[in-house]
């Protein structure tokens, strides 16, 4: 009885050093994706930097015992800053704010430097959606067609230029003439 005792306490001392182990390593290959996330964003590919950080994070929430860490924290200021630099104001203000609770809830001070940084990135982000909110789409945007041509004007008037389409027109063709206006 005592040799089957000792084997069970053997056998969950091994399974314990292998998920510990597996553990590590991954998170090892979080850490080299969020390293590798960062080179992308400083080199400005987007795309690029979101495939390393979105599976870092999915990593991360595997695991509950990882998925309230400070990695996780930093991967997902990380996202914040890069859908910010994206323009995607929502989603950057999402994640940072996760980023900011997950700082809080694991006692990093508020005036930590970095805090600081991914709270100025969150009011950042904040300011931007609520200013993209307040601007019309721009598919609701009308060109302005100037017709000059061999009409009269308002006073009776002959005229002899040639019509014009303001720049913001996406369908605009032509050649430009000039600030906003192109040559139909």
């Amino acid at each position: 009885m005592a040799l089957a005792t000792n084997s069970n306490s053997n056998t969950k001392e091994l399974l314990k050093a292998k998920n510990q182990a597996v553990s590590a390593s991954i998170l090892q290959v979080i850490r080299a994706l969020k390293r590798l996330g960062k080179v992308y964003l400083l080199q400005k590919h987007y795309n690029d930097a979101l495939q390393c950080f979105l599976p870092s994070l999915q990593l991360l929430r595997s695991s509950k015992e990882m998925e309230s860490t400070l990695d996780a924290a930093s991967v997902l200021g990380s996202l914040g800053f890069l859908y910010l630099r994206m323009e995607k104001f929502m989603e950057a203000s999402n994640f940072l704010k996760e980023c900011l609770r997950l700082y809080q809830r694991n006692g990093v001070d508020q005036n930590d430097r970095e805090f600081r940084k991914v709270e100025a990135w969150f009011n950042m982000a904040e300011a931007k959606e609520k200013e993209s909110d307040s601007a019309p789409p721009s598919f609701l945007e009308i060109p302005t067609i100037v017709f000059n041509g061999e009409d009269n004007d308002d006073f009776g008037r002959k005229s002899s230029h040639m019509p014009m389409i303001n720049e913001s027109s996406p369908r605009s063709s032509g050649r430009k003439t000039g600030i906003g206006h192109y040559e139909l």
